[in-house]
């Protein structure tokens, strides 16, 4: 999932396929049929590019800034291979990819953080680890789609269960929401599944329950605790989150109309977020980002910028409900809970900017063509 692992994999890979000259013809054929979103991509790289230059009189410039700047044309080569993989051999890169989650998980649940909460040791690196699995309930839903339902549920129950681990509020509203689209999706599929597949569904859904009831007193424990921590009307001095990320809005914003067009630079957000300390007051809490995707861009890289990748989240969320086996009603519901997904995670972190799950997800709904499902005539 990161360096160390599936980037190594896939930076190895490719170089041995595109000795292939079949395959090298088909991996550039699918890269000109995504040209549109290359284009935004693009786009979005060369204005951050500019924004890094722009900013240097200002705040200077960083050496890793280029490579952040360019990461984006290497997931757009991400998104190629698993459109790719996923016209060929459906699927299967979704479950591999769902395993790799899974893996995660257990690893951060292995070596989890010193917080104690309730009982509760809480997941290493428990925001990124709850966008994963929150990603993870919606490509869940699509193999609900293709009918694999006992596969889905092989991973959604542990997803659920090491969700609550995260300590994140935004994770479990998170996590909610792609439950909601992956029992829309079950819609579709519901009354075709074998009694096989209802039996492992029920047998989950017991489960879950089960762990709950028995949980119960350190799960209410925990949830009375972290909204706890929310604090309202506390200063983000005296531990309130809501106070901490409504200076984040503040400072963004202020940045934003200080400087519209190229933002201060990704690297630059601590220092010019120090400078307005004074300003924020008790509203400030020390960080190096606003924990937020969305306001991230729009004070780092600016307003064009913001605009430009709200552009490539749009594409890709539009190219998913063209995919989606369900009637108009249905596929509106399935689409408002994807999109509302994808919204909150970039409001409370900078995964879906910074990590592989959004762009992975972008490859499998510029490839996927169901099969098990019918779309109905009232498209």
């Amino acid at each position: 999932m990161g360096w160390e692992g599936g980037d190594l994999l896939l930076l190895s890979l490719l170089p041995i396929l595109m000795i292939q000259p079949s395959w090298r013809t088909q991996f550039f054929a699918e890269a000109g049929r995504l040209y549109p979103i290359f284009v935004l991509i693009l786009i979005f790289v060369n204005l951050t590019l500019l924004s890094a230059a722009a900013n240097v009189p200002t705040w200077g410039i960083k050496e890793v800034d280029l490579i952040e700047a360019l990461r984006p044309l290497y997931y757009f080569t991400l998104i190629v291979f698993t459109s790719l993989c996923v016209r060929r051999y459906g699927l299967s890169i979704v479950i591999s990819y769902l395993v790799g989650i899974l893996f995660s998980g257990m690893v951060a649940y292995l070596l989890p953080s010193r917080a104690d909460v309730s009982g509760f040791a809480m997941l290493w690196n428990p925001n990124v680890m709850g966008n994963m699995f929150a990603f993870g309930t919606i490509l869940a839903s699509l193999l609900i789609f293709e009918r694999h339902l006992s596969i889905a549920a092989f991973f959604l129950i542990p997803f659920i269960v090491l969700s609550a681990l995260t300590y994140s509020k935004g994770s479990w509203l998170m996590l909610l929401i792609g439950l909601a689209a992956c029992g829309t999706a079950l819609l579709s599929v519901g009354a075709r599944a074998s009694h096989k597949e209802k039996t492992v569904l029920l047998a989950g859904f017991i489960f879950i329950a089960a762990l709950a009831v028995y949980n119960y007193s350190s799960l209410r424990d925990l949830i009375v605790l972290k909204f706890a921590t929310s604090q309202f009307g506390d200063s983000a001095a005296d531990g309130g989150t809501v106070a901490a990320r409504w200076g984040f809005v503040q400072a963004s914003a202020y940045l934003a109309l200080e400087n519209p067009i190229f933002g201060v630079g990704i690297s630059n957000f601590e220092m010019a977020y120090d400078s307005l300390q004074d300003l924020l007051g008790d509203n400030y809490w020390a960080s190096d980002n606003p924990h937020s995707a969305w306001l991230y861009i729009l004070a780092c890289i600016g307003m064009p910028a913001l605009l430009i990748f709200g552009g490539i989240v749009v594409a890709v969320l539009h190219q998913l409900s063209l995919r989606i086996p369900l009637t108009r009603g249905l596929r509106q519901i399935y689409m408002s809970l994807v999109s509302l997904l994808v919204v909150v995670s970039g409001a409370v972190q900078l995964q879906i900017l910074t990590q592989h799950f959004f762009w992975f997800l972008a490859g499998v709904a510029a490839g996927w063509r169901p099969a098990a499902a019918k779309v109905s005539s009232t498209e």
